[in-house]
């Protein structure tokens, strides 16, 4: 199967561990620097159901490692979050014990956007629209 060779081969490098792989998205974690990562495939529209199953998947990760940061990777093509999944991801529980999420976008277009769902949708911890996964976690970990 194609896509299961692709979920193997972790783009992030060794300091990520692939935790688990869904129909739409891959979730990482590294656990050195407390980050878990969701990575979104191309062509999925991640809607509230979706989003609800992402939640339920990294709350027990969340809690177990204690961790404080979140990323999301949203670099692929016609990926698109409804406002009912952004909605969601902006006030759940389990985000509320994290001090930082981080949004990397490859595209300017995409990162104006993004920034705009961040002021609009008030997620309840600082969170910032990167270009890069190592400009992210910079600004993840320091204080």
């Amino acid at each position: 199967m194609a896509s299961t060779e692709r979920r193997i081969d972790n783009k992030y490098g060794e300091q990520y561990e692939l935790l688990k792989s869904l129909a739409f998205a891959d979730i990482y974690l590294n656990k050195k620097d407390g980050i878990l990562l969701v990575y979104y495939y191309p062509d999925t529209e991640i809607d509230a159901s979706k989003a609800q199953v992402i939640i339920n998947s990294v709350d027990p990760i969340i809690s177990a490692h204690n961790l404080l940061y979140g990323m999301t990777d949203a670099r692929e093509e016609n990926l698109n979050i409804t406002r009912e999944a952004r909605s969601l991801y902006s006030d759940n529980p389990t985000l509320k014990l994290s001090k930082r999420h981080a949004v990397i976008v490859n595209q300017l277009t995409t990162r104006m956007l993004a920034n705009f769902f961040v002021k609009i949708d008030q997620p309840v911890i600082p969170t910032k629209v990167f270009n890069s996964l190592s400009a992210a976690e910079k600004w993840l970990i320091s204080n």
